[in-house]
């Protein structure tokens, strides 16, 4: 079941800004939908835009294999297109 957040009117395009610098892995988590109305209830966009970058370099910190992987990823299509790569070692 979704949770719906209730946002008061003059911070509902504030949280829609802050929202749009989440990191894609992390925007259906609606814990850190929470966090982020109350960091804009308490300090407004510059202290949820500081809670934004804390939150991505724990997220990049935590999770190296997710970059890793998407790098290693990118890699492989350059050399070898994105055709099969089942059969390199011919």
């Amino acid at each position: 079941m979704i949770e719906e957040l209730e946002v008061p009117e003059e911070l509902k395009w504030s949280l829609k800004r802050i929202l749009k610098k989440i990191p894609g892995e992390l925007k259906g988590d609606i814990a850190l939908r929470k966090i982020m109305l109350i960091y804009l209830k308490l300090g407004g966009e510059k202290l949820a835009k500081q809670r934004i970058e804390i939150t991505k370099k724990r997220f990049r910190e935590h999770y190296p294999l997710i970059n890793r992987h998407v790098a290693e990823k990118s890699i492989d299509d350059e050399l070898y297109g994105e055709g099969d790569k089942t059969n390199l070692s011919s």
